[in-house]
């Protein structure tokens, strides 16, 4: 066959050709499968053995013969009989050494071509055309087609339907049989005398048949084939509760509610659930589709053994739990993308787990020897009951609504800022002064963070939560309520928080240890300050100034303004020749950069990654460059 618009073959369509070392003539077809480009622009179209070829053979009423057969040997009367039952191999380095001799081998060259292999051996693979079973699939997939337009079955994310439905309408005939030793094997026997083929009748699909139904004779074979894997997988909503009995688990669990799984088996798999469930029982399967990305590696390649970069789970819960690696993969898994699987989200999972014990650990230690000498809510308690409601709230709306990775985000988020480093911390002496109130805060507050974390780090909550409460199953505990929110509580609380964070950031940015007694003038919401001063002065390790300093560092957060001295705290002078001379080695340091990137073909020629990594480290010199000018600034 060649190309309709090939110029080079013009003269040849309609004309016949002899198959090489044979005596067999061949016509020569125009068809635009082939590649006019590729090769000499003329391809030999063997039917049985190619599916391009085949589509070509159907277009043009080819008879597809077989000239290989199961055991890879050439046969048939359209095989030159000198390679009559070689091996395909062996018959293909004969084939050149005949053209050679009767000089028909004009040029020898290697090209590539694209070649099925076999999955597990790399061994090429032959197509075949032998007798296979089919399932007419138009017909099926129009009943689901009718579902989903009503929206019966829902998907997450949401453009997976489309792309369900679109397969759904161009749906092919699907082979359901595999010459494979596991597997169901196919209920159909053969007559060996009228060759008939029997199946037993639907209200008796466990008795094998004894004779046959057509001639009566009790010669019957068995098909030795199996149905393809995704056919019995396609019945597992049913057979999984008894089906085709109607069982009491069918009634009961029948549809599913949600269905999890890849993506990348949305055709192979989901799709011909659905279709088993509409024809089978009229009814969706599940009620939902939850379909995820794959686990990919850090550089974002699929994994496997060949390359080397298979990350085995097994060994990543004995390096950082069980509980990590899941808490990694809900926290990756965002609107169904891949994930790229680098092995500092599993540290990030661990550290979490153990903030998450440490935390607890502490909550476990106060009530040893508590003595009750007060029992009122502080700002702090009424900050975290609040916060713990609205993350309640929002938490079990991302859970209901399927979205796993922000779930596990507002999770962490709330248990490692929220509660570990301000509530935690803002307890301490509440719980010194015998404050009951707050120590009871800490542990409703503690067994409801383990409830909201348990479905996804289950191992760790159960431990914590029987050691809390002294009950074992907190799967079988009540879901957490959101209460009523605290929006005043929660401003004044962000003020303090405000307050804190900023006398901080000037420490560090004087060059002070963290615990360094310094003394702070505030501008601004003060006032829960002020009516909060143990807790200020704990978190802080500051001590509020009455008038406002003529010199000062100058920290501006949303709500509160910082301004703090430095007269008494160190040399002010040496701190001004070490800030400049800082400030001289970055301005360096940045024109470096800045002539990098500009030179001329390095962003062309320079790996992304690297280039990244240079407009990274321009950005973060220039902004500590304004950060020393602002402070040289301030204190003048």
């Amino acid at each position: 066959a060649v190309h309709p618009e090939d110029e080079r073959y013009q003269g040849f369509i309609g004309k016949k050709a002899r198959i090489p070392l044979t005596d067999i003539w061949i016509p020569i077809l125009a068809d635009p499968a082939v590649e006019k480009d590729f090769g000499t622009g003329a391809l030999k179209v063997t039917p049985a053995h190619d599916p391009t070829d085949y589509e070509i053979g159907l277009r043009h009423g080819l008879e597809p013969v077989s000239v290989i057969d199961l055991e890879g040997r050439m046969v048939g009367e359209r095989v030159p009989e000198a390679l009559r039952g070689l091996e395909r191999f062996q018959a293909r380095k004969k084939a050149v050494e005949l053209f050679r001799e009767a000089g028909h081998l004009l040029q020898e060259e290697d090209y590539t071509i694209q070649m099925a292999t076999c999955s597990r051996c790399g061994t090429p693979l032959e197509y075949a055309i032998f007798p296979q079973w089919w399932l007419a699939m138009k017909p099926l997939a129009e009943k689901v087609i009718q579902g989903l337009e009503r929206d019966e079955i829902a998907f997450v994310p949401e453009r997976w339907k489309r792309v369900n439905l679109d397969w759904l309408r161009n749906v092919k005939d699907w082979n359901i049989s595999r010459q494979l030793w596991w597997g169901h094997q196919i209920p159909a026997w053969y007559c060996q005398d009228c060759g008939a083929v029997n199946v037993p009748p639907p209200e008796r699909y466990l008795e094998d048949p004894k004779a046959c139904q057509a001639c009566g004779s009790p010669n019957l074979k068995r098909d030795e084939d199996v149905f393809d894997t995704w056919f019995s997988s396609a019945l597992w909503p049913l057979s999984t509760l008894g089906w085709p009995e109607a069982t009491e688990d069918l009634k009961a669990f029948y549809p599913g509610d949600v269905l999890v799984t890849g993506y990348d088996i949305l055709f192979l798999w989901v799709s011909r659930m659905e279709v088993s469930g509409y024809h089978f029982l009229g009814e969706r399967p599940f009620k939902t589709v939850l379909l995820h990305g794959l686990v990919l590696d850090e550089k974002g390649q699929k994994m496997s053994k060949s390359k080397g970069n298979v990350i085995d789970p097994l060994e990543m819960v004995e390096r950082y739990g069980a509980d990590a690696l899941r808490f990694a993969l809900t926290y990756l898994a965002t609107g169904g993308q891949d994930i790229r699987l680098d092995l500092r989200w599993l540290e990030m999972a661990r550290n979490f787990a153990n903030k998450l014990y440490n935390a607890a650990r502490f909550v476990l230690m106060s009530r040893e020897g508590f003595q009750a000498k007060t029992e009122a809510p502080t700002l702090a308690d009424r900050f975290m009951q609040s916060r713990l409601s609205r993350g309640v709230a929002e938490i079990t709306r991302l859970y209901e609504a399927l979205d796993l990775a922000q779930a596990a985000r507002e999770i962490y988020e709330l248990v490692w800022s929220e509660f570990c480093d301000w509530y935690l911390e803002a307890s301490k002496p509440a719980l010194k002064a015998g404050n009951a109130f707050t120590l009871r805060t800490l542990e409703e507050t503690l067994a409801t963070l383990l409830k909201l974390l348990h479905p996804i780090m289950p191992f760790l909550t159960s431990e914590l939560y029987q050691a809390l409460t002294g009950k074992e199953e907190l799967a079988l505990e009540a879901w957490p309520q959101p209460k009523a929110m605290d929006e005043e509580a929660e401003a004044r609380f962000e003020a303090l928080k405000q307050a804190v964070t900023a006398v901080r950031a000037l420490k560090a940015e004087a060059g002070l240890p963290l615990a360094q007694e310094v003394r702070v003038y505030l501008e601004g919401e003060a006032t829960p300050v002020a009516e909060n001063q143990e807790v200020f002065r704990f978190l802080a390790r500051a001590e509020l100034l009455p008038e406002r300093p003529s010199r000062a560092l100058v920290k501006a957060m949303p709500k509160v303004t910082v301004r703090m001295p430095l007269e008494g705290l160190l040399d002010v002078e040496e701190w001004r020749r070490r800030q400049e001379k800082r400030l001289q080695e970055l301005l360096a340091l940045a024109e470096r950069s800045q002539k990098k990137l500009s030179a001329p073909g390095f962003r062309e020629k320079a790996p992304k990654e690297v280039v990244e990594a240079e407009e990274e480290r321009l950005q973060e010199n220039l902004a500590q460059i304004e950060r020393i000018r602002e402070a040289l600034s301030q204190i003048g």
